[in-house]
């Protein structure tokens, strides 16, 4: 009976412990998602940790860096990020036209990063996605969600960042909608959507959302898109579109 006991505890133990290690989490239906294997999830966790400290080497930095249309409608407001000089970038998504940001030069991308590390001075927890934030972000791309795709939680925000497995560079930085209050005129009264607002598509409410029509536009010069050949993994990002 004892050995039974000890058999069942340290099995239990080691479910517990491979649930914790293995990485998986909830896929909403209709979303592509790419696991990596756990020692380049830590790595790249153990990157963003050193990058944001006050000694960072800008070591996750990179010359081409997107900023997503949620941080960027904050991000826009700050002149110093909106005076980087082109990159201006249009998402599709179904008949949605939302504004972001790439940047094109190292150190526009350390001006941005300078920015996120200001914002998240304090405490946060480092963590892969949930499914709202799944959803969100797979409703603004145009490629499949590959990982390292972590979130930097704070008080205040939920960063997105989207890190090149191959090279550990953060190519996409945005942040998840928070839940939002909301003012009812009627009553006169301020309510808050306690599980976030409902999702539509094409005037429908809807519990996944499909691929739909969604195409990234980024506004580069002959030069510049030329300044992206041979590197692949780059290009298809920035240009691939989602039937």
């Amino acid at each position: 009976m004892k050995t039974a006991l000890i058999l069942f505890f340290s099995t239990f133990i080691f479910n517990i412990v491979l649930g914790q290690t293995n990485g998986k989490i909830t896929i909403p239906e209709g979303i592509k998602y790419n696991y990596c294997d756990n020692e380049t999830i830590e790595k790249a966790k153990k990157k963003i940790e050193n990058n944001l400290s006050d000694s960072t080497d800008y070591s996750l930095s990179q010359k081409i860096l997107i900023i997503g249309p949620e941080l960027w409608s904050r991000y826009k407001n700050i002149e110093k990020l909106n005076t980087i000089e082109g990159g201006n970038t249009i998402f599709y998504v179904d008949n949605l036209k939302l504004d972001g940001k790439m940047s094109q030069y190292l150190d526009d991308s350390k001006k941005i990063w300078d920015e996120f590390r200001k914002e998240v001075n304090g405490k946060y927890i480092i963590r892969k996605a949930n499914e709202k934030e799944l959803i969100y972000y797979w409703s603004v791309i145009s490629f499949d969600i590959d990982e390292p795709l972590l979130i930097v939680e704070t008080q205040e925000h939920n960063y997105i960042l989207n890190i090149l497995k191959d090279d550990l560079k953060l190519m996409w930085l945005d942040e998840a909608p928070k839940n939002k209050k909301y003012l009812n005129p009627i009553e006169n009264k301020t309510y808050e959507a306690e599980n976030g607002f409902k999702t539509y598509q094409n005037g429908e409410e809807v519990t996944s959302l499909s691929k739909g029509i969604k195409e990234i536009y980024v506004g580069l010069s002959t030069d510049e898109f030329a300044s992206l050949k041979g590197k692949k993994h780059l290009l298809d990002y920035y240009t691939r579109k989602k039937d």
